[in-house]
């Protein structure tokens, strides 16, 4: 196949103004973009904020816990829905993670066909300047602010959290750096 300079230097271009230009785990331009792992993909979900802590499982809880090597099971989690916007499962559990605000607001656990879930589907965002983190914020099917996981220190010594999840109205992934790094994840594959 024989490109022509004109061909090549267009192409250059509409990469260029893409922002795909990434330097070690930082991205050097453009809008922020990301998608979960393929379904079959397992991952662990990091807290940036809260340095060394994983997204577990805790009975019917969800909560922060030290990140253990390898992966355990309480930190493992898949898309269940696709890459864009998913329900999030635990593969040793088979339950899904629920955001619910009965008897206060907290993350946990329940079957995946309980229909609470309905509404439940959460995006990957990286933030603006990143290859390796981003906001995970519910799917918008309307309009109104974007809410997003935001980490918060909180131990609990009978079963060793160090932290737990909340929703957070700061969802701006193109802030980057001006974003607080509590809002901040990373999800690496397992397996």
């Amino acid at each position: 196949m024989v490109c022509s300079a004109r061909s090549l230097a267009r192409r250059w271009l509409v990469a260029a103004a893409a922002g795909v230009v990434v330097l070690g785990g930082v991205v050097a331009a453009g809008p922020a973009a990301a998608d979960w792992p393929a379904s079959q993909q397992n991952f662990r979900i990091a807290s940036v904020g809260v340095s060394g802590a994983c997204v577990s499982v805790v009975g019917e809880d969800v909560a922060l816990r030290p990140c253990t090597t390898p992966v355990g099971a309480d930190q493992t989690w898949t898309a269940l829905d696709g890459t864009y916007s998913t329900r999030l499962g635990n593969p040793a559990t088979r339950t899904c993670l629920l955001y619910e605000t009965d008897n206060g607001v907290h993350f946990r656990t329940v079957d995946c066909r309980d229909t609470r879930l309905g509404n439940q589907e959460w995006r990957y965002v990286l933030v603006k300047g990143y290859s390796d983190r981003g906001v995970i914020h519910q799917r918008n099917f309307g309009r109104g602010p974007l809410t997003c996981w935001s980490a918060f220190t909180s131990g609990d010594g009978s079963t060793g959290t160090v932290g737990g999840i909340r929703l957070n109205s700061e969802c701006d992934s193109i802030k980057g750096d001006a974003l607080p790094r509590a809002n901040m994840w990373t999800v690496t594959p397992v397996g």
